[in-house]
């Protein structure tokens, strides 16, 4: 077959036997249609003689070669009356009774069913560069896909940037042990202690009880798991008594929050806002 025979074949053949995609034998697969096929082989026999004859003669078998359709009534008529059978071919038993025929109908279908069936197995078809209108649309169908693909990675480019400092503040807290004051917390978040207790209280996590020494986390952080209370024991000084001091500390749930709201925060977010806070 000459290079430009299948186009020839597929180009010739494909209006009149074209094939589609039917269930046989619970397998979705490619298949044509009898009667197109028996009207493009030119048999001299009526389609119904013609293909129950060859279905006989070489053993066809239902729902593994061909699925039998009863189709609607013919001419109006009632009941059974005027309805036909369709037939639903595999693309091998079609080449079986293209090649049975011993024509050159025969042949030049039995070579359409192969090149159909090579095209199926070998995934989509190059287009005709031949054709100026098919090689113009496949050079502007590659260069739209190009596109896409370079703004896809400008796009990831850009998240990288945006989520390296999280990224970097994540990897900061997973090697970090259980809960952390404000100073080591600081650390962890590469950041000064008085700026994080600065954006603490203006975040609203933190407040500063007046007349007591220290800082008390709101509630609703409490109970988000991001802030809890250490308490501990101490004795005064002054009377010599035993009093009780509580600590803010903040969990690596708190941790993960505090890297995320930071990294998107120009300066931390505490920039041009301190003139607010109240000690």
């Amino acid at each position: 077959m000459s290079a430009r025979q299948p186009y020839e074949i597929l180009q010739q053949a494909a209006a009149l036997i074209p094939t589609c995609q039917s269930a046989i034998g619970g397998t979705l697969m490619q298949t044509t249609s009898a009667r197109d096929l028996h009207s493009f082989l030119k048999v001299g026999k009526d389609f119904s003689t013609w293909i129950k004859g060859r279905i006989e003669q070489f053993d066809f078998v239902e729902n593994s070669d061909f699925v039998a359709v009863d189709s609607a009534p013919q001419n109006g008529g009632a009941g059974n009356r005027g309805a036909r059978v369709e037939y639903a071919l595999t693309l091998d038993m079609a080449k079986e009774l293209s090649m049975v025929e011993r024509n050159a109908q025969g042949k030049q279908a039995r070579q359409y069913f192969i090149e159909c069936e090579r095209r199926a197995l070998s995934g989509p078809a190059l287009p005709n560069f031949a054709d100026p209108v098919a090689a113009a649309r496949a050079w502007a169908d590659a260069l739209d896909l190009q596109r896409q693909a370079t703004a896809k990675a400008v796009q990831l480019e850009h998240q990288v940037a945006e989520q390296a400092p999280a990224v970097a503040g994540f990897d900061l807290i997973a090697n970090s042990d259980g809960t952390s004051c404000i100073r080591d917390a600081a650390k962890l978040l590469q950041m000064k202690p008085h700026k994080l207790t600065e954006f603490l209280l203006l975040s609203k996590w933190i407040y500063h009880r007046i007349g007591k020494p220290g800082y008390v986390a709101y509630q609703d952080k409490q109970d988000a798991g991001y802030l809890w209370h250490k308490l501990g024991n101490y004795e005064d000084p002054e009377t010599g008594e035993r009093k009780v001091n509580e600590q803010v500390r903040i969990t690596k749930r708190g941790l993960t929050k505090l890297s995320i709201m930071i990294s998107s925060s120009p300066a931390g977010g505490v920039q041009g806002k301190q003139a607010t806070l109240k000690y």
